[in-house]
């Protein structure tokens, strides 16, 4: 907790001004992306920096899945599906990629959108709830976003496998 509140910090104290993209908290000094016509160039970061990014996202993904559960309430699930719709917002704040770790971008985005799908169907479990009639509905649904979460989970940790050199996607 203190190591990711002291690097919270960290990257905070080393923002731009708020005018600033909130993309180019980590750039490497002179280091861009080719713009689009009629836009502004975001530059990358590090190679070292997007990966510890992409640690730290795989970290939080993982705890805000098998964080601590309890009772399932409507409540607790729409906490989860927000929690779980948090990876492409928090994928997109670390920036483009550096080229070697295209094949770790695409397996974290393909992650973020089965979190998105986990976080749509516990959201509509957390509507079809009813605790003295489980109906199939809200099984199905809850069901849904249990198999969602699974496999984003194996993406996620894949993604930082395959960033870090560990194994390579064929």
């Amino acid at each position: 907790m203190v190591l990711m509140a002291t690097t919270a910090i960290y990257f905070l104290l080393a923002a731009p001004g708020p005018a600033a993209q909130r993309s180019t908290i980590a750039a490497a000094p002179g280091a861009s992306a080719p713009a689009a016509p009629g836009t502004t160039p975001v530059p990358r970061i590090s190679v070292a920096r997007w990966l510890h990014g992409l640690r730290l996202l795989d970290r939080h993904m993982n705890n805000a899945a098998f964080g601590p559960s309890g009772i399932v309430t409507p409540a607790y699930l729409r906490s989860q599906a927000r929690q779980l719709s948090r990876c492409s917002p928090e994928l997109a704040d670390l920036g483009p990629p550096a080229a070697r770790l295209e094949p770790a971008y695409r397996l974290a985005a393909r992650a973020c959108g089965k979190f998105g799908q986990a976080a749509s169907c516990y959201a509509a479990a957390s509507r079809a709830f009813n605790p003295n009639d489980v109906s199939t509905q809200y099984a199905d649904q809850l069901n849904c976003g249990n198999a969602d979460t699974n496999s984003a989970i194996e993406l996620i940790d894949d993604a930082a496998a395959v960033g870090s050199g560990y194994y390579i996607v064929s």
